[in-house]
């Protein structure tokens, strides 16, 4: 079996069995730990941060921040950035109806609706950024400058998850089966997009 199937294969198990523990109640433990963590370090000014880090994920600001790719790059690159946000929210939005979890009951230092699980922001700044993360690696000669975004689009993707937790809105589990799900769609989608050319 190749590498990439194994990767994909286990993606997909890890996926379903976090799913299984949200479900049967037994991800609390980890969830509280996490928070009870993340929240010591609350201050206004790390509020103040995180408020606007977690707006680098919602739909508005990267349908303009893709748009304007598309004005630089003018190529098909950009088009499947926008697809693969429509399909990703799809995605999350079917999930969500499926599960059924509810919000953290803790101080939430934003307003939100919806589901909890799993968590958006994090399925969609993996399957936007995490993308361009690709693109990157594979079309950026300039080693200096390849580096320098994967590790700026790294980071951000890693800071967006911490925010849901910190603001009060999404559990641990929430944030990291957001991530595993955009992975697995994300491998797939570059399989397709490889073996068809398009």
């Amino acid at each position: 079996m190749k590498k990439k199937n194994i990767l994909l294969i286990s993606l997909i198990i890890l996926f379903i069995l976090i799913t299984i523990l949200v479900v049967t109640n037994n991800t609390e433990s980890i969830d509280s730990r996490i928070y009870q963590f993340v929240i010591g370090f609350k201050n206004q000014s790390l509020t103040t941060f995180f408020k606007i880090i977690t707006k680098l994920s919602e739909v508005v600001f990267l349908v303009i921040f893709v748009l304007l790719i598309l004005l630089l790059l003018r190529n098909k690159d950009a088009i499947f950035i926008i697809f693969n946000l429509i399909c990703l929210r799809l995605l999350n939005y079917i999930v969500k109806i499926i599960i059924r979890r509810d919000r953290p009951a803790i101080l939430r230092l934003i307003k939100i609706g919806e589901y909890s699980y799993p968590s958006g922001h994090s399925m969609i700044s993996m399957g936007v950024y995490g993308y361009l993360i690709y693109l990157i690696y594979k079309k950026v000669s300039n080693k200096y400058l390849k580096y320098l975004g994967i590790s700026i689009f790294s980071i951000l993707i890693i800071l967006i998850g911490i925010s849901r937790i910190y603001l009060g809105v999404h559990y641990f589990s929430d944030v990291v089966a957001g991530y595993i799900l955009s992975l697995i769609y994300l491998i797939i989608f570059v399989r397709i997009r490889r073996k068809y050319d398009v």
